[in-house]
Order: structure tokens, then sequence, then C-alpha cells
């Protein structure tokens, strides 16, 4: 995942999941929560929830190496 340049909307909320969950106070990610919506409106269930490990997977520190298939490149391949 490109932090520069999301390549997908998947992978933008992924992101703004990602600097809301990280923000360093609740006013802060009280901020980026709308933009949050905003990214997720139109998608599906499934990939937001997708995104949504994405994200933890991003904060955590986990990747591919260790799972197999990255979650980035599942999020990239709509599955629904």
């Amino acid at each position: 995942m490109s932090w520069e340049n999301p390549q997908s909307a998947e992978e933008a909320l992924t992101q703004a999941l990602v600097l809301n969950i990280t923000a360093p106070s609740e006013q802060k990610a009280s901020r980026i929560s709308p933009i949050v919506e905003q990214l997720s409106e139109g998608m599906s269930e499934f990939n937001v929830n997708l995104c949504k490990s994405a994200a933890l997977f991003e904060i955590l520190g986990l990747n591919n190496k260790e799972f197999g298939e990255s979650l980035a490149e599942v999020v990239n391949n709509e599955r629904v």
C-alpha cells in the first residue's frame, strides 16, 4: 500500500482508518471520522471490513510474510 498515493478507494479508506485509530487525541480523530464515513459510502460491508482488518494489520506491523496473501491484495480485489 502506498501511503503517498492510494491506488484504490479501499487503500484510501484503510489509510484513513489507520490515521483515525492512531490519532494522538480524540479531537484529531474526530476530524478524520467524516473522511472515513465518506470513503466508505457505497462500499460493500465486506470491503469495509477488509479495510478495517488491513488497517489493524498495518498498525500491528503484520505483513504478508507472516500471513501469506496480504490483506492489501485482498482489499484491492473485489470479492462481492
